[in-house]
């Protein structure tokens, strides 16, 4: 049983403009400077516990949760820190007060021995996205102005299942190899049709989110490596992997016929690699080469 408890502490030591619209609306300046508070530090508290339990003599069962936390990249949150937004322009802002994402992990593992050199793996896992750091574009009170600030508001999550077979090279043989399979489902908000998220002041209105596949989502995974040696002598290795396509949005040719897609709701077509690596050993007047 491990137990942990992390703190984290982050103070932003800049300023942060608490009312930019109103500002952006009447404003006839480059800079602007009304309403600037100074940025709160960030306390992060996070438990974390794992819990490993065996069941035989070559079986154990695993259960891990942790909260963690991570602020936004320091070149986001200190972006157009002078607040500098000259007239007619769609400037971005950084937010120094963004609030640090937050996620909360679950794992739940299984280890099984078959033979003394077979075993098996099987893992759950789920991580939920709070306080998702997001670029959200804003429609100032009179409609004449936006700008682009950093903020929260999105959520994603991300759960699956991975299986792996592991054979290791017993006394006296040649053969090594395992196999990784992994399902994923990998989902946040998003906006359409574009990726903006949109608040316009004026309607005191959201832009409608949806539950979308992330850029990143691969639903399966297939990994393998092979390795048959003598040691001393020769090896030849191979390590290989097959998956499916990340998503994409499709559109067409901008003379083309005006449709919008959905996001992120096609594939890209399937991947697959394999390298191979032979090696042979020689010795030549005392020197060892391969």
């Amino acid at each position: 049983l491990n137990l942990g408890l992390r703190w984290d502490y982050f103070d932003p030591a800049a300023m942060f403009h608490a009312s930019i619209s109103d500002e952006l609306t009447l404003q006839d300046s480059i800079f602007l400077y009304k309403n600037l508070q100074e940025a709160k530090p960030k306390h992060m508290l996070a438990p974390r516990v794992s819990v490993s339990y065996p069941i035989t003599d070559q079986g154990t069962i695993r259960f891990s949760y942790g909260h963690f936390y991570q602020i936004g990249s320091l070149s986001s949150l200190y972006t157009n820190s002078v607040f500098r937004a000259p007239p007619g322009t769609n400037p971005t802002f950084g937010n120094a007060n963004v609030q640090p994402q937050r996620s909360v992990q679950y794992e739940l593992g299984l280890q099984q021995g078959l033979t003394p050199d077979l075993k098996v793996e099987i893992t759950g896992y789920y991580k939920d996205v709070r306080d998702y750091i997001f670029y959200q574009t804003v429609i100032t009170p009179r409609g004449d102005r936006q700008y682009r600030l950093l903020t929260n508001l999105a959520y994603a999550n991300t759960r699956g299942l991975s299986f792996s077979l592991t054979k290791r090279r017993a006394l006296g043989e040649w053969l090594s190899a395992s196999i990784d399979y992994t399902f994923q489902v990998a989902d946040g908000n998003r906006t359409q049709p574009t990726d903006e998220l949109f608040y316009s002041e004026q309607k005191g209105r959201l832009s409608e989110t949806y539950l979308v596949a992330q850029d990143f989502d691969r639903s399966h995974t297939v990994t393998s490596t092979v390795m048959i040696t003598d040691p001393g002598d020769w090896v030849v290795s191979m390590i290989g992997y097959l998956r499916t396509g990340t998503p994409y949005t499709p559109s067409f040719p901008s003379n083309g016929v005006p449709i919008q897609f959905v996001q992120n709701s096609d594939r890209q077509p399937a991947q697959w690699n394999v390298d191979l690596k032979a090696e042979k050993f020689f010795t030549f007047g005392g020197l060892r080469t391969s």
